[in-house]
């Protein structure tokens, strides 16, 4: 190849969509899309030269027994591309570390003339925000674990990017629906880097209206990690319309804070002050735990209208309404979990399987 492009997220920043599109294409007049595991090079690249790789993401690419399976199936992927340019994305290679960034890059300049990068920034309230709902669709995250410090240095971690690369060969856009044409970073992104016209993709994983996170709440809080059945489940509540999730400004005060202190890298590094994007005056902020348990009654109503359930059954009864968020997957609650409605409950069904990345 001449030149290796990498997409390298950061993650919530439309990764999901780039990615979609990329696989979709697989290919243009003079690029081919470079993927070790479709679709994306998220977990095989961690699991390649990442120090602190989680166990559980053995478990989902049987091919990659090892590290050095892990490199090999990424060797492999650079070596089969056999276009003039190559594209691989990865949402987590954002926040690699250094010695793991140096790592891919030595092993991607095998195979290509000049690598460069790219990634999309979002502002750190809304990143933190849309990744709290992220964590909240897969296990139980308390409101007290919104806030993560080490997620909020972006600018420490595109320096591991610039250091190895050159600020020359990354490139950082904000992700801000203001600044991308036509609101879409697919479009944006195959704009800058002259891929021609991308396929628009389905959303695969759209953001939950604030009623629909009360709601997946309630079920989250009986069954705290990922079951099979949940995808169904967040299928059904993306349907649910109303105004998007929203945090109560006493609980961003460490995004803000973040924000102050990356404006000038953020303005000498793409002419962005990380504005938020305008608050919607329709949400309903939750400030604590109990805020969840305040559910409107026309989001009652559409719950008992998806379910079958009686309207009288489920108001004011949180355990009924977490049984009939359970039912959108065609499962029932244990029933040690609809017996104990605030208890977090440590349980496996017996059809558990992994949960996604």
């Amino acid at each position: 190849m001449r030149a290796l492009i990498l997409h390298i997220g950061m993650n919530k920043t439309g990764s999901t969509a780039v990615q979609a599109a990329l696989a979709r294409a697989r290919a243009g007049p003079d690029w081919a899309f470079v993927a070790p595991v479709i679709p994306n090079a998220s977990n095989v690249v961690r699991l390649a030269f990442h120090p602190n790789a989680p166990s559980e993401a053995w478990r989902m690419h049987p091919g990659a027994r090892s590290p050095e399976q892990a490199v090999a199936a990424i060797d492999r992927a650079l070596a089969a591309c056999d276009a003039p340019r190559g594209v691989m994305s990865g949402e987590r290679l954002f926040r690699l570390g250094k010695p793991s960034i140096r790592a891919l890059v030595d092993l991607a300049r095998s195979h290509a003339d000049h690598v460069q990068a790219v990634a999309y920034v979002r502002p750190p309230a809304s990143f933190m925000v849309s990744s709290f709902q992220q964590r909240m669709k897969t296990r139980h995250i308390p409101l007290d674990d919104l806030h993560r410090a080490p997620m909020l240095t972006f600018d420490r971690a595109a320096a591991g990017w610039e250091d190895i690369l050159g600020k020359e060969n990354v490139a950082f856009r904000p992700y801000d629906r203001r600044h991308l044409p036509g609101g879409s970073v697919v479009a944006d992104l195959a704009g800058l880097c002259g891929l021609g016209s991308l396929p628009s993709a389905r959303d695969n994983n759209p953001g939950l209206a604030g009623e629909a996170m009360r709601l997946l709440v309630q079920y989250r809080r009986r069954v705290p990690a990922w079951q099979a059945t949940d995808a169904p489940i967040l299928t059904a509540l993306s349907d649910l319309p109303g105004p998007r999730f929203a945090v109560a400004p006493p609980l961003l005060a460490p995004a803000r804070a973040a924000a102050d202190r990356m404006r000038d890298w953020a303005l000498d590094r793409m002419g962005w002050d990380m504005a938020e994007p305008p608050d919607d005056p329709a949400a309903r902020p939750v400030a604590r735990e109990g805020d969840f348990d305040d559910i409107l009654p026309e989001t009652v109503e559409w719950l008992a209208a998806r379910t079958g359930r009686a309207v009288s059954g489920l108001r004011d009864d949180m355990d009924a309404i977490a049984g009939a968020v359970a039912s959108l997957g065609q499962v029932r609650l244990p029933v040690a979990a609809r017996a104990m409605p605030r208890v977090v409950l440590r349980f496996r069904w017996a059809f558990r399987r992994p949960r996604p990345a």
